[in-house]
């Protein structure tokens, strides 16, 4: 019985490896070969056969990391280990995926609100989150926000609550306390609260 990786090399497909660098060495290592030459080779513990595997000419697999496979010097992503040269090599391209520009995320926060939020709201919204974007990539704060953060917010404003009091349940409580006030101060400088 195949693995859902291995049976994904069946098909043309992209095979997505979410938090590569979050997994043990010893099993990203298992890996490279598949990266390598796009073959495995697998054990039917009934028959102890090896059977080896070849992927679709067209299969592919993509992996997401936050750190590059390079590990983190801030502490922000300590479980995320450095990856072995060998592996991060077999990945044939790195791509940095920046934040959406703030019109983008105005876009994205209209379309979630509704009618939930006032459009200057919505535009406050997505400003303050452009400012935690730029605070963030500065090293002003330490902890990212996100499109996560933008969706959670608009859902507690949904039942009623005041989009200051959202930022304050769903980010400003999580952030450490070194940065409460940084993050009060950037919503009180945008909705003078």
């Amino acid at each position: 019985n195949k693995a859902e990786l291995v049976r994904s090399m069946d098909y043309p497909a992209i095979t997505a490896m979410d938090e590569f660098s979050r997994g043990p060495s010893h099993v990203t290592m298992l890996a490279n070969p598949i990266l390598d030459r796009g073959t495995v080779s697998i054990t039917n513990q009934d028959e102890k056969v090896s059977v080896k595997v070849c992927a679709d000419d067209d299969w592919m697999v993509v992996g997401t990391d936050n750190t590059n496979g390079s590990g983190d010097d801030m502490d922000l992503y300590n479980s995320s280990n450095v990856l072995d040269e060998a592996i991060r090599n077999r990945f044939d391209l790195y791509v940095r995926v920046p934040y959406a520009p703030e019109t983008v995320e105005r876009d994205i926060i209209t379309q979630l609100a509704g009618d939930t939020l006032s459009s200057d709201d919505i535009r406050k919204l997505a400003h303050f989150s452009a400012m935690c974007h730029k605070g963030y990539s500065d090293r002003k704060i330490r902890t990212a926000f996100s499109i996560r953060n933008l969706i959670a917010i608009v859902a507690l404003c949904k039942p009623g609550t005041s989009i200051t009091q959202a930022i304050g349940l769903n980010f400003q409580n999580r952030v450490s306390k070194s940065e409460q006030p940084d993050i009060a101060e950037m919503v009180r400088a945008i909705w003078g609260a």
